[in-house]
């Protein structure tokens, strides 16, 4: 008879590094809003690494971090040191690497010309692959960025969104011969509304895209929320230039006018089992609702706040979260990804926070753990 195995998870603990004064941070902690993304993005290291964004209000300053021990691995500032108005983080194998290492995305959060920048770690250290301006040099709102294979090809795409005025989202597949970004497609999430957009992407299906698909369940789909307004979900399979919406939903009551500031959105499969979870948040809370992707139901939700993380007393504001793998456990049989929660708007001090995906269960409801 087969012995049930119970998969376990290895307590895994950030040593604290003093770093140079000029830095923000004096260990993997903050006092400032953050955006974060968890991936590996270094070759020949053990486990993910963090990387974490400054919000606005500072130096646009990027770091990546150990996640065995909390050491500093890079930092630097994309978007030169008097850039100000916040950075957001993501990450995705958009090189096709057969090894899954990551490349390391950052984009502007506003107040400055919108652009990406992608880099790769190599054997010269960080490198800059590309740069990209998306929406022209007038636009000076934010733009989002997400990455995974919407398109079925052999890489992943590099997603990105207007936060600000029009609902447009661009898909861009990269070209390693010219190190470039060639546009692969283009539509209006909300059609012709002003309600800007924020971005997630992920196999949202339990079964087979198509039957007829020869790539079956091998891409993930364009996952949007409105910026602002209404806390409208939709879906969409980009798979062909015919771009088709699978699902629209309110993550929210629409008709509570505390509901009406926009979401945040993350996504990933955090319960083992196929098909994605959709984590979504309002824009100005601390509360994240989980959805089933492929049908848009209600799972829960977890309140991000103190005393159940150790965000400070009372904090209540924006969050910002992302779905990876936390830690390096062999005996996690099942490969769960879990959610990583950073505060969003906050000067006071704060850790990031991981909630454990357990098979069966998504994360946020099997416990927490402060990180490091």
């Amino acid at each position: 008879m087969m012995q049930d195995r119970t998969p376990t998870r290895r307590t895994v603990r950030l040593e604290v590094e003093q770093l140079e004064s000029r830095t923000v941070l004096t260990s993997f902690t903050g006092t400032l809003g953050w955006s974060i993304a968890a991936a590996d993005v270094v070759p020949d290291s053990f486990g993910v690494e963090y990387i974490t964004g400054n919000g606005p209000g500072a130096p646009g300053l990027v770091q990546v971090w150990d996640s065995t021990k909390g050491n500093l691995i890079s930092a630097f500032y994309p978007f030169g040191r008097n850039y100000r108005g916040g950075v957001y983080v993501a990450t995705g194998n958009i090189d096709g690497d057969p090894a899954q290492i990551k490349e390391l995305i950052v984009s502007t959060a506003g107040n400055t010309v919108g652009r990406v920048k992608v880099y790769s770690y190599g054997s010269g250290g960080l490198q800059q692959l590309a740069v990209l301006a998306p929406f022209g040099p007038t636009y000076t709102g934010g733009v989002q960025i997400a990455s995974a294979n919407v398109t079925g090809g052999p890489e992943a795409e590099l997603i990105v969104g207007r936060e600000r005025g029009r609902s447009t989202v661009q898909v861009y597949a990269f070209d390693p011969i010219v190190t470039a970004f060639n546009l692969v497609r283009q539509f209006n999430a909300y059609g012709a509304l002003n309600t800007g957009v924020t971005l997630a992407a992920a196999n949202i299906h339990t079964t087979k895209n198509s039957p007829t698909d020869p790539y079956d369940y091998n891409y993930a789909e364009v996952i949007t929320g409105r910026s602002v307004g209404l806390p409208q979900i939709r879906v969409f399979d980009v798979q062909t230039p015919a771009v088709r919406m699978l699902a629209s939903y309110m993550a929210f009551d629409p008709n509570n006018p505390a509901n009406l500031q926009g979401i945040h959105l993350a996504a990933g499969s955090t319960d083992a089992q196929r098909g994605a979870e959709i984590y979504v948040a309002l824009r100005n809370s601390g509360t994240i609702r989980v959805f089933r992707g492929q049908t848009g139901t209600l799972i829960g939700q977890i309140r991000s706040v103190y005393p159940y993380t150790v965000f400070p007393p009372g904090y209540t504001r924006a969050v910002n979260f992302a779905i990876a793998t936390t830690d390096d456990d062999f005996n996690d049989i099942y490969n769960t990804a879990d959610l990583v929660v950073v505060a969003a708007d906050s000067r006071l001090n704060q850790f990031p926070i991981a909630f454990f995906g357990q098979k069966g269960s998504p994360a946020g409801f099997n416990g927490s753990r402060r990180l490091p």
